[in-house]
This record gives C-alpha cells, sequence and structure tokens, in this order.
C-alpha cells in the first residue's frame, strides 16, 4: 500500500494497538554501515506512525548511556514499551516517551524479553552464555532485578536455545518449532 524507509540494521520491529511500528537497531543501524551520512537508526530505538512519520526517537536521560545496540524489545502497551541494549544492558521501561524505570541485573546478551502484567517480574533468556537457560527476575523499586528463578523450557524434550524463531510480547514468549507456535505464558509460572 505504500513504501516506508525505517533504516538499516534493525534488531527488530513491532506494531502496537495504534498501529504504530516500533523499530529498535542494532550497532550498524546506530552507526551505519549501509552509505547513511547520518543513520535513520542512530538513536537505537525509532517509534513511527501508519504513514512512516517518526513519532519519538530514543533519548538517554543522564545517568544512562546512550544505545549502541538494542537487543531486546517488548511493546506492551499503545504507550510502554521496556528495552535493554547494550553496553550497560540496563532494563528501561518507556511510558508515553519517557523512562518510567530503570533496572539493572543480570542481562547481559539477552535477546528476548518477557513482562509481567504487574510489571513486578521479567523472563530473559539467560544471554551470552546460557541460551538453553531461561531466568524470571524480580523488579525491585531499588532498581534492582534479582533472580527469581532459573528455568529451562523445552518443547518435546528439546531445550529453547533461541536456535528456533523466538517472539515475546507483553507476558507471553512465542516459540516456532515445527510449524507449531507454542507460548509460555509468564503469569502461569510458579513463584
Amino acid at each position: 500500500m505504500r513504501r516506508l524507509v525505517l533504516g538499516d540494521g534493525i534488531q527488530s520491529a513491532q506494531v502496537d494497538a495504534r498501529g504504530y511500528i516500533w523499530t529498535s537497531y542494532f550497532d550498524e543501524g546506530v552507526f551505519g554501515n549501509y552509505g547513511w551520512n547520518e543513520p535513520v537508526g542512530d538513536c537505537g530505538l525509532i517509534t513511527w506512525d501508519a504513514s512512516g512519520d517518526m513519532t519519538y526517537r530514543f533519548d538517554a536521560p543522564s545517568g544512562l548511556d546512550r544505545i549502541v545496540d538494542c537487543y531486546m524489545l517488548n511493546v506492551t502497551s499503545r504507550t510502554e514499551a521496556w528495552l535493554s541494549y547494550y553496553t550497560e544492558f540496563p532494563l528501561v521501561h518507556l511510558r508515553h516517551g519517557a523512562v518510567a524505570g530503570v533496572w539493572r541485573g543480570p542481562l547481559r546478551g539477552a535477546a528476548h524479553l518477557v513482562v509481567s502484567r504487574c510489571q513486578t517480574r521479567v523472563m530473559t533468556d539467560g544471554g551470552y552464555n546460557a541460551r538453553d537457560t531461561w531466568q524470571v527476575l524480580s523488579l525491585t523499586r531499588d532498581g534492582n532485578a534479582a533472580i527469581e528463578q532459573t528455568l529451562r523450557l523445552t518443547v518435546g524434550g528439546v531445550p529453547v536455545d533461541g536456535s528456533e524463531p523466538i517472539c515475546a510480547r507483553g507476558h507471553k514468549l512465542f516459540i516456532l518449532k515445527a510449524s507449531i507456535v507454542y507460548a509460555v505464558d509468564l503469569e502461569l509460572l510458579a513463584r
């Protein structure tokens, strides 16, 4: 119906209920490697309306590094998104385009982020060295993300290790295996 230029080096793209497109960028999209003088994704996270007009650009507030590579994005509603990015891997909660919360914890290199409805727990893969494990983290009021439990997710007895297509939206993790989509609901995991 139309063509849009959203840049290159897109890590993930998610669409919210308004039809707005959220694009996060990995390092080549942030720094450019495709002939851009100023890469479209140099801020690391952009929101676009359905016509392709930019409506939001992430600008790291004081105390946070800029996005170099956005590893995780979960758009949980029309006005909220969660992300974590390189280099320090903070867990950042955005609400109405402003930072609503920041947590520090064991998120080094995790690629998938599931957020509980009450927004006090998240689940991520194990990161750089443990793709076949998953961790549920409690988010504390003092800005820490502490491991509550470590899990091994399996489908048909085979560990989910990130080699299969995976998508996290809201409080659910979706896994595609042998043409079947499996859903893991963070709300149903025992505490």
